[in-house]
C-alpha cells in the first residue's frame, strides 16, 4: 500500500484509513464478528448485550469466553475474570502502539479511546503505515480512520451473524471467527523485515509442538518462545554484521 498517495492532511488520512480497512482487514473482522453473533445468538445473549460487548470489549476471545461461560451458567465474578485475564493481552499491544501515534508525552483524554479501540488488526497495519509516514498528526489520522471502520463493520458483522444464527450452524461460526487470525499471519508472512518472518516460521513449529506438552499454555508458550528466539537471533545477526 502507498501510506503517501494522498494529499498531507489530516481528513486525506482518515479517509485512507477508512479505505484500507474495509478491504481485506475489513472482510476478515466482518466474517469473525459474523461468527461471534452467531454463538451470542446459540448462547442465549441478547442482540443488544451481544452489540454492546463488540463495542465495550473490542476482543474477539473475551467475547466468546463471556458467552461461552454464560451459556454454562458461570456467575459474575467468574466472567468478569475471564474476560479480564482474555484481554490482558492487548496491555502490551497498547503500550507498543501509543508512542506511535501521540504528538508529545503525557496522557490525555483522547489516548484512553484510541487505546480502546485498538486491536491486533489496527496495530499491524499502523505499524506497516509509520515506516512511510512520520507526522504523528498524520498517522492518528489514519488510525482513526482504520478504527472507525473497523468498529462499524465489528458491529455490523455482530448484528448480521445474530440474526442470520439460525442458517449458521455452530462449526461454520467458530470457523468464521479463524478468518481474522489467518489474515494476520499472512500479513505478517508478507513483512519485509526478517525477524518478523522468522518469528512466523518458529511459531508455525513451536505452537503445535507447545500444544503437545500442554493444552492449555501450547498457544502461549509457543508464541513467546517464537518471538523470543527470532528477535535474539536477529539481534545476533546484526551484531555480527
Amino acid at each position: 500500500m502507498d501510506f503517501r498517495r494522498t494529499e498531507q492532511t489530516w481528513g486525506a488520512y482518515f479517509r485512507q484509513g477508512m479505505k484500507h480497512c474495509v478491504r481485506a482487514p475489513g472482510i476478515g473482522l466482518f466474517a469473525a464478528m459474523s461468527g461471534f453473533g452467531a454463538l451470542a445468538k446459540d448462547s442465549g445473549v441478547s442482540l443488544l448485550i451481544a452489540l454492546g460487548m463488540t463495542g465495550g470489549m473490542w476482543s474477539t476471545p473475551g467475547q466468546v469466553a463471556f458467552v461461552e461461560l454464560f451459556a454454562a451458567g458461570v456467575g459474575g465474578v467468574a466472567l468478569i475474570a475471564s474476560v479480564t485475564i482474555a484481554n490482558v493481552r492487548m496491555f502490551p499491544l497498547t503500550i507498543a502502539t501509543m508512542p506511535l501515534l501521540r504528538k508529545r508525552p503525557g496522557v490525555e483524554n483522547v489516548h484512553f479511546w484510541m487505546a480502546h479501540v485498538n486491536s491486533v488488526t489496527s496495530f499491524v497495519q499502523v505499524v506497516e503505515m509509520c515506516r512511510h509516514v512520520s507526522e504523528k498528526n498524520l498517522r492518528a489520522a489514519y488510525f482513526f480512520g482504520f478504527t472507525t471502520a473497523c468498529m462499524s463493520l465489528g458491529l455490523l458483522g455482530t448484528a448480521f451473524g445474530y440474526t442470520m444464527a439460525a442458517r449458521m450452524p455452530g462449526l461454520i461460526a467458530r470457523a468464521l471467527m479463524l478468518i481474522t487470525p489467518l489474515f494476520m499471519l499472512l500479513l505478517a508472512a508478507q513483512s519485509s523485515r526478517r525477524a518478523v518472518l522468522l518469528s512466523v516460521v518458529l511459531g508455525c513449529a513451536l505452537v503445535p509442538a507447545g500444544y503437545l506438552v500442554s493444552t492449555n499454555w501450547g498457544l502461549l508458550t509457543g508464541g513467546v518462545l517464537a518471538g523470543t528466539l527470532a528477535f535474539a537471533i536477529e539481534r545476533a545477526r546484526k551484531r555480527n554484521a
